[in-house]
């Protein structure tokens, strides 16, 4: 399944030290097509559903969230009932080639997959984790990307920010497998300006152990407590707060209730301004691996 410059233990050692992996190549034009013509089916037959983020405000009268619809994306959890009009789909969701790779990682171990498709027209989506290691078992993502004449004029690249290092832009060409860190690493899709296809794969485990978020007692703490992969995501927020509200923006139309996701961003940046005050003049200083997975 992999190109002969990338293995499974190579593939984890990325993972480990960089948050992500890049993978050309995954499974060859051929079958790459194949899926994408499966996905192209559901979205033709209506089968796929809007994208939307989930806003969760002591507004609502009940715990469900507000959900706020994406421009111009549609998608839908791969299921058991429409895996027969899908015959490429569920080959793909009964391999367990990559999540036999994935846990050659030590100190987790992943025990399912699930697939989602996507078709993007023309939307984009905020910045982002996928997991909280508190509430979700997804600890790695993956994309496959389905895209054979995409060109940089057409967007909807992914952009990880895989901090303290710099933002890395990725083009969703034809079948390129990007995988991240699920609750650490922070992303985005750019705005999108055609047809962008594309699989998500999320493997799902848990942690041998997961260290408890501690805050440093003395100055020679301080460096070790912002490298903390639970840190890296707060940081990005500081960092990145305009770039942020800007990804929320682009994402959805106007609305209360898109207003409500920028009020809950600004609110959360005041909040970590306060949290990392004492550490201010330490955060240019957070540099070197530290574990992602």
């Amino acid at each position: 399944m992999f190109s002969k410059t990338v293995t499974p233990s190579n593939l984890c050692s990325l993972l480990s030290s960089k948050g992500y992996a890049i993978v050309d190549g995954l499974f060859g034009t051929s079958r790459a097509m194949r899926l994408r013509s499966d996905i192209q089916h559901l979205r033709e037959n209506n089968i796929m559903f809007p994208n939307a983020t989930h806003l969760h405000t002591n507004q609502t009268t009940s715990n469900k969230p507000i959900l706020v619809e994406k421009k111009n994306v549609m998608e839908m959890d791969v299921i058991s009932e429409v895996l027969d009009v899908v015959p490429n789909i569920k080959a793909l969701q009964h391999d367990t080639f990559l999540l036999n790779a994935l846990n050659q990682f030590e100190g987790i171990q992943l025990k399912e997959q699930r697939l989602k498709v996507q078709n993007n027209t023309g939307g984009c989506f905020p910045m982002h984790v996928d997991s909280d290691v508190s509430i979700d078992t997804r600890i790695v993502s993956g994309i496959l990307y389905l895209n054979p004449d995409w060109k940089p004029e057409h967007g909807g690249e992914l952009k990880l920010y895989p901090h303290p290092e710099k933002p890395v832009t990725i083009e969703p060409i034809m079948d390129r497998l990007v995988l991240f860190s699920s609750p650490h690493m922070v992303h985005r899709v750019l705005p999108c300006f055609s047809d962008r296809y594309c699989l998500t794969l999320w493997f799902y485990g848990n942690y041998a152990s997961y260290p408890t978020l501690k805050k440093p007692q003395n100055e020679e703490d301080i460096l070790e407590f912002l490298k903390q992969r639970r840190v890296r995501k707060h940081l990005v927020k500081l960092t990145y707060a305009d770039e942020w509200a800007q990804s929320i923006m682009e994402s959805h139309d106007p609305s209360p209730a898109r207003e409500i996701l920028l009020q809950n961003h600004w609110d959360d940046v005041t909040k970590l301004k306060q949290y990392f005050a004492p550490y201010e003049k330490y955060l240019p200083q957070v540099s070197g691996p530290v574990p992602w997975i």
